[in-house]
């Protein structure tokens, strides 16, 4: 299952565990074994597994969505012992506002889409109860 917005959920389960005690590898680990079915928690496993293998360089190609690329870039950093709690904070307010941007976009497009069955089921159907009785008649008249 994806969810809406995969970074701003995995920065507040991870900060959520940074806040209770844990250290930002503990906190990834626990993050990724808490979703296992998120698409974004199965990348960050794999760029953990990356880090760890010396091959991190590879998983950039991975990450093709900015905010993704700079969570993972706050994380890397958090792994070599930057505290991250306070940049964690101020992106979430970010992902925050970029979240609430994007489902009003999503609710500007919904009435559009919610015609498209209007258009292809009802109106079509609609022509045909107008045109039923002129086409009988039409058919009535020729055959006389």
């Amino acid at each position: 299952m994806d969810y809406l917005a995969p970074p701003l959920n995995a920065v507040l389960q991870i900060q959520l565990k940074i806040k209770s005690g844990l250290s930002v590898r503990s906190a990834i680990q626990s993050y990724v074994k808490d979703f296992p079915d998120c698409s974004f928690a199965t990348q960050i496993n794999l760029w953990l597994f990356y880090l760890e293998t010396g091959k991190s360089e590879r998983f950039m190609a991975f990450t093709k969505k900015s905010y993704r690329k700079i969570l993972i870039d706050i994380l890397h950093r958090g792994l070599k012992g930057e505290p991250i709690l306070c940049i964690l904070q101020e992106f979430e307010t970010e992902l925050k506002r970029v979240a609430l941007q994007d489902l009003e976009q999503q609710i500007q497009k919904l009435p559009f889409f919610s015609l498209i069955p209007i258009f292809l089921f009802q109106v079509p159907a609609f022509f045909l109860l107008l045109l039923a009785p002129l086409l009988r008649e039409l058919q009535e008249h020729l055959y006389f």
